[in-house]
């Protein structure tokens, strides 16, 4: 009898981990999938820089023009990329973008843009 509760206490101290490492690889799983779909919600909303000015001229665009310091434009980000992911969905012709305002602050002003958040089309 106390060689069958050592066997059987041994084995459940194995199938643990086992158990874990199952629960583990799900996670892993779930997270590589959450992050897969939220890139792809993301390459709806292009990251743009000082050559949209020359590549945008066949294209309708909605750009928020965004400061990364500033909260109301951390507040919109993800209405910005849903934004973006709902035009696409809908078959919409307008292609949606974002621009840090201070890094590009030449185009910024070329925009008319004042303040934070700007959306321009």
């Amino acid at each position: 009898m106390r060689g069958e509760q050592n066997v059987s206490s041994s084995i459940s101290c194995l199938l643990f981990p086992l158990e874990a490492m199952a629960e583990v690889k799900a996670s892993v799983i779930c997270g590589v999938l959450a992050a897969f779909l939220s890139s792809a919600v993301l390459a709806f909303v292009e990251d743009l820089d000082e050559t949209f000015k020359d590549t945008r001229e066949n294209d309708v665009w909605l750009v928020d023009f965004y400061a990364p310091w500033c909260g109301y434009c951390k507040k919109l980000e993800p209405v910005w990329y849903e934004v973006g992911a709902e035009l696409k969905s809908s078959g919409s012709p307008v292609r949606v973008g974002k621009m840090d305002a201070t890094a590009y602050s030449g185009m910024a002003s070329e925009f008319g843009v004042r303040g934070y958040p700007t959306i321009k089309l």
